[in-house]
Order: structure tokens, then C-alpha cells, then sequence
């Protein structure tokens, strides 16, 4: 009989049940999602240390299991203080007390078991959109392919059940402490307010306004100024910490800010029924006015996350492909390598050559150009076209300038702007200008120069007035060189090949070996778990607040329906509760996501800058800021939406 009425109940109670039900499936999903990836041959495959990603996944995992029972137990607390006075029915109708735990157990478990067969369904969706992301990382072509692995099903169900043990242990001893007249008249209770004087708050909610402001200043300034990495870690810290307390302290003074303008605005606040809509707003904001602040906190958390991890994994795909531009890449500390043919048979035999080049790197030794390298104009125009980048001319006297980045080379430009370029080689003097600078991919950073740019002359000068400093290969193979290459190739240079070359100084800096399929490969993975780690986060903690809201919501729909009765009493028709109960909650959901989403378009317009600099895309940050937002904004209006009908049944007449 008891298993009949918890089977009824919840069909009764299904709407109340609505958000619940929404949190655990989505948290779902997001679970067997990543499990998904941790478990997929086919993405464990794309890079050597891949499994280093699914090491990561499955700490985040067990670190937001713990997160996510804290939420389905503020959840459960909320179905039990929404359903009290039925609790206590029983109680006093002579069923005991662990038979109406029971009940709400099994009331429980079968929400679950649904939850998570949806959840199911909608992980299997998400990890296609995952695996098509992953696998555009790593310039891979994906196919769409429905792959059932029970080892994802049982992990997902692993973690599900001992979120859910966690919450309903807590709600169960709810059930167990509270006695009969609390379960009945509980709802009775009233709200303890505590007066704030408006004008004292307004004047610290315009204090914490502009520590907010000042610490997002501050940041912005210090990205765009040259600082100590000690330095720059401690005035970055101290900056999130006033935007933290800037953030929580706007709204603990919000709701004082509001009563100023309340009662500034006194032709509003008397038409319809916007007096009793400003009391309620003002007395939720101040009654939670701490609850509020930390959601703010919160989500400002979760957007900048969402914002940075999009942004990681499309913007440093293309800093990757920049930093390896060529197949293969050899560097020697060493001018006197006569020739790398033995090097060049050892590749060929492992990955077909299709062309080569081996140069030479040069120093000025005259005083002042210590730091920086020279490089022939016939090498740097054989580099260019392993690339397929067009061919460069260079006129008489004049040299040309590669930048290492973007950023160097409008620096370099600023300063051609106010005055002309010049270097000078033994006797001759050599100048340059703005149509002379190119920052095209040749990894002449790591490479190609010394510190931030090479200087490139003619053959004639460099044979005649330089001194070589460097001996260089680049490779071009016909197929992507396999990954063990890299490793490969480093063993015989330095076991076999080095040892055999006469004339090499003993004590030069170690070789240093690149493989563009290594490199690209190994740096995705730390990418791809950066970006992924913390989109994973972003939409856990929008999980977190989008259900408290909402659940915080029906639980005053529910306790105070007679308000809205006394409305009705009034003379307020149907149609005029409904359009209060929008207004209501749509301030109550608009007001926590107002500073949020403006510090996101700021730091996000500010980092776009910064990306910029280091990553040639322009707009990256941007661009993942609107998406973003977009997505922020349709999964948070979800909940408005059921919130908003759950919320109207709740103070239906009856």
C-alpha cells in the first residue's frame, strides 16, 4: 500500500519534482559525457599521453560528486519543506516515522532511476558534440557512430549513486529530526528582517560598485603592462579578490539601494500592483541578500570558465600549429656541422623526405647586437617556401625584419613610425622600415632567434661580415611523421650521431629536436583538458545556481500563497497575478546575472587583446564570449520557464 501511495505521489507531485528532475538529468549527462571520453578507444588514441586527460577527468569527476550532492540535498530539503504539512498528516494519521522516510525514499529512487535513464540518452548526445569538438582539435575527420560502453554506464552509475546516498542520508535524518507541529505549521514561521538603513547602503553598495570596478581596471591595465611574474601573481590575486568582495558586497547592499529608489519613485510604485511587487523583490533580496551574493560570485565564476574554455581549445590550436610549422626541425648549438646527411637518411627511412633545407644562423659581433641573429635572405626564402609563403626581395643597404610575433612586430612598427631602422654590419649600414617586417610562422623563436626577431641579409654580407653561431634543419616529409619519431630521432643524434661528428664543441647547450605531429598531438591534450576541465566546471556551478534559484523560488511560491490569495480578494484578477508572478520572478532571475554578465563582456573584451597578441585570430575571445552567454542564457531561461509554471501552480486558488 505505502509503494502504491509513493507511486502516486509522485505522478501528483511531478511538477514539483520538474527542476529536481531537470538538475539530476543534466548532471547526468554531463557525467556520462566526460566518462564517455575517459572510456573511448578512438580519442585515447589521438595522442601519447591522451591518458593523461583521463586521469583528469576522473579527479574533477569525484571532486564535483561531492559538489553535486550538496545540491540534490538542498534539493531534497526543498521537496521536504514543500511537502511538510503531508508529512505531518501522516505522522498524526499514526504511520511511523521511518515508513514516511521509506516513502520518500522510493519517491526518491524512482525520480533517480528516470532521471538517469534520460541522463543516459542526453550524455550519449553531448559526448557526440565532445568527440566532434576533440576530434577537430586534433585535425581529425569524425564520423557519428552510436558506441554503448557498459564500463561508462556502470562508472556514471557509480558516481550517481553515491551523490544520491550522500543527499538522501541528509535528507532522511531532515525527516527524522523534524517534529510534527514543525512539519504542519512550519510554514507559518515568519521571515526574520533585519532593518538596514537605505542611505548608509547606498553608499556602500557605490563602494563596492567601484572596488569591483577598480579591481577589473587593474586587471585590464596589468595584461597590457610589462610586470614580474611575482608581482603580476600577487596584484592579480589581490584584483580577483576585490572583484569577489566587490561583487558580494553589491548585493548584499542591493536590496537597500532598491528601497532608496523605491522610495524616490512614487508615481511607480503606486500604479497597479507595483507596490506589493517592490516590497516582495525588496524583502527576497534583503531576506537573501548573502545567498544572492555568492550566486553572483558564483555564476560570474561560471561564464568566465565557460568563456576561457572555449576560447582555450580554438585559440591555442592555432598557437600550436604556429609553434610547428615544419615536419621536422633540428637545432645544433654548433656552426661546424658539416653536413646532415646521415640525420636525413635515419628520417627518410621512417617517413619519406619530400624536401630539406640546412642552414646556418648567424651573430653580429659588434657591440650592441649581442642578442640578436641574422639569417641569409636565400635560406629565409627557402624556409618560406617549405611553407608555400611567397618569396621576399630585398633591395641594396636595406635588411629585412621577421617579428616572433604579432605583437613584436607592431612594436617594431611603432617605432619605424617615429623613426627610421637601422643596423649596422662592419662598415656597412643597413636600414629598414614598416614594408620590411613580416611574422609569418617559421619558428623563429625557438628556432630562427635569439630573443624576439631575426634580421635577415644578403648572402654576401652575412658569408662576408657574420659569424655563424648555429647549424639548423628543417624537413618537409610527403606524410605526417609519425609521433616516435621525435624520440626516435633524439636517441640517434645524440647516441649515435653526435659522438661521430668531428669538431663539435663537447660542452654545447644539448640538441633540441621537434616533430610537428609530436608537438601538435601532446600540446592539444594539455589544451584540450584545460578547456574541457573547465567547461565542466562552468556548467556544474551553473547547475548549482540555477537550482537553488529556482527551488528557492517555489519554496516561497508555496509558503506564501496567501499573499496572493489576499491579492485576489482585492479585486486582482487572473490575468494580473500572472503578470505579477512574471514580473516577480523575472527580476528575481535578472538581478543575480546583471554584474556577472557585465564583468564577463569586459574581461572578455579586455583578454580578446591579450589572446590577440600571442594567437594571430583575432576576435577568439569574442567570439566564445557570445557563445557563451548564448548558451548561459537558453539553459538558464529552461529554468525561468519552470520555475515560472511551477511557481503559478503553487499559489493557484484552490
Amino acid at each position: 500500500m505505502y509503494y502504491k501511495l509513493s507511486l502516486r505521489n509522485m505522478r501528483r507531485t511531478a511538477s514539483d519534482y520538474a527542476i529536481y528532475f531537470i538538475m539530476l538529468m543534466l548532471s547526468t549527462g554531463l557525467m556520462f559525457a566526460y566518462n564517455s571520453i575517459i572510456f573511448s578507444d578512438e580519442l585515447m588514441t589521438l595522442a601519447d599521453n591522451m591518458r593523461a586527460l583521463s586521469y583528469s577527468f576522473v579527479i574533477l569527476s569525484l571532486t564535483l560528486v561531492i559538489v553535486l550532492a550538496f545540491m540534490v540535498n538542498y534539493a531534497t530539503r526543498f521537496i521536504i519543506n514543500k511537502r511538510k504539512r503531508e508529512f505531518g498528516t501522516y505522522l498524526l494519521l499514526g504511520m511511523e516515522r521511518r515508513t514516511v522516510a521509506r516513502m520518500f525514499l522510493v519517491e526518491n529512487i524512482g525520480i533517480g532511476l528516470l532521471s538517469f535513464a534520460a541522463g543516459i540518452l542526453l550524455g550519449m548526445l553531448l559526448f557526440q558534440v565532445f568527440t566532434e569538438i576533440i576530434m577537430h582539435i586534433f585535425d581529425q575527420v569524425y564520423h557519428i557512430q552510436v558506441v554503448f560502453s557498459l564500463k561508462t554506464v556502470l562508472l556514471t552509475a557509480l558516481y550517481f549513486i553515491l551523490m544520491y546516498v550522500l543527499a538522501l542520508w541528509g535528507g532522511g535524518r531532515l525527516i527524522a529530526k523534524l517534529n510534527i507541529y514543525d512539519l504542519i505549521y512550519g510554514s507559518k514561521y515568519n521571515e526574520i528582517f533585519k532593518y538596514h538603513h537605505p542611505m548608509l547602503y547606498t553608499v556602500l553598495f557605490l563602494f563596492f560598485a567601484s572596488l569591483c570596478a577598480g579591481g577589473i581596471y587593474r586587471v585590464i591595465t596589468m595584461f597590457n603592462s610589462t610586470v614580474s611574474a611575482s608581482d603580476g601573481m600577487l596584484t592579480l590575486f589581490a584584483c580577483i579578490v576585490a572583484v569577489i568582495v566587490g561583487v558580494y558586497g553589491i548585493y548584499v547592499c542591493l536590496a537597500s539601494f532598491i528601497a532608496l529608489l523605491h522610495n524616490r519613485m512614487r508615481r511607480f510604485r503606486y500604479r497597479d500592483t507595483n507596490l506589493f511587487l517592490l516590497r516582495q523583490i525588496i524583502s527576497k533580496i534583503q531576506t537573501n541578500s548573502r545567498v544572492m551574493g555568492v550566486h553572483a560570485v558564483v555564476l560570474t565564476l561560471s561564464l568566465c570558465l565557460l568563456t576561457m574554455g572555449l576560447s582555450i581549445g580554438q585559440g591555442f590550436k592555432v598557437l600550436a600549429h604556429s609553434e610547428a610549422p615544419f615536419d621536422v626541425m633540428v637545432k645544433i648549438e654548433d656552426p661546424d656541422v658539416l653536413s646532415f646527411e646521415d640525420v636525413l637518411q635515419f628520417i627518410d627511412d621512417r617517413a619519406p623526405i619530400k624536401d630539406s633545407v640546412a642552414y646556418k644562423l648567424y651573430a653580429n659581433n659588434q657591440a650592441g647586437y649581442e642578442s640578436a641573429a641574422f639569417l641569409k635572405l636565400s635560406d629565409y626564402n627557402r624556409l618560406r617556401a617549405q611553407l608555400g609563403l611567397d618569396q621576399k626581395q630585398l633591395p641594396e643597404n636595406r635588411f629585412l625584419i621577421h617579428a616572433e610575433s604579432r605583437r613584436i612586430r607592431e612594436s617594431m612598427e611603432d617605432k619605424a613610425v617615429t623613426s627610421e631602422l637601422k643596423i649596422q654590419i662592419g662598415s656597412t649600414q643597413l636600414t629598414s622600415d614598416v614594408k620590411l617586417m613580416f611574422s609569418e610562422p617559421i619558428e623563429q623563436y625557438r628556432i630562427n632567434a635569439f630573443e624576439e626577431f631575426t634580421f635577415v641579409v644578403h648572402d654576401s654580407l652575412a658569408d662576408s661580415s657574420l659569424t655563424p653561431v648555429r647549424s639548423n634543419l628543417i624537413v618537409t616529409n610527403y606524410k605526417p611523421a609519425p609521433e616516435r619519431l621525435r624520440d626516435e630521432l633524439n636517441d640517434y643524434i645524440r647516441s649515435d650521431w653526435l659522438p661521430n661528428q668531428q669538431g663539435l664543441d663537447p660542452n654545447m647547450e644539448r640538441p633540441r629536436i621537434q616533430t610537428k605531429s609530436w608537438t601538435l598531438s601532446n600540446s592539444m591534450v594539455s589544451f584540450t583538458t584545460l578547456s574541457f576541465g573547465a567547461m565542466y566546471i562552468s556548467f556544474v556551478l551553473f547547475l548549482i545556481v540555477a537550482t537553488v534559484l529556482s527551488m528557492h523560488q517555489l519554496t516561497d511560491s508555496a509558503e506564501h500563497r496567501f499573499r496572493f490569495d489576499i491579492l485576489r480578494k482585492l479585486g486582482v484578477g487572473q490575468d494580473g497575478i500572472n503578470r505579477l508572478t512574471l514580473k516577480q520572478l523575472t527580476l528575481y532571475f535578472v538581478f543575480p546575472i546583471i554584474v556577472p554578465i557585465l564583468i564577463t563582456v569586459v574581461l572578455s573584451a579586455s583578454m580578446n587583446q591579450v589572446f590577440y597578441t600571442f594567437i594571430p585570430k583575432p576576435n577568439i575571445v569574442v567570439h566564445n564570449m557570445l557563445i557563451a552567454l548564448g548558451s548561459f542564457l537558453v539553459l538558464y531561461m529552461c529554468f525561468f520557464l519552470a520555475t515560472y509554471i511551477g511557481f503559478k501552480r503553487n499559489i493557484a486558488s484552490r
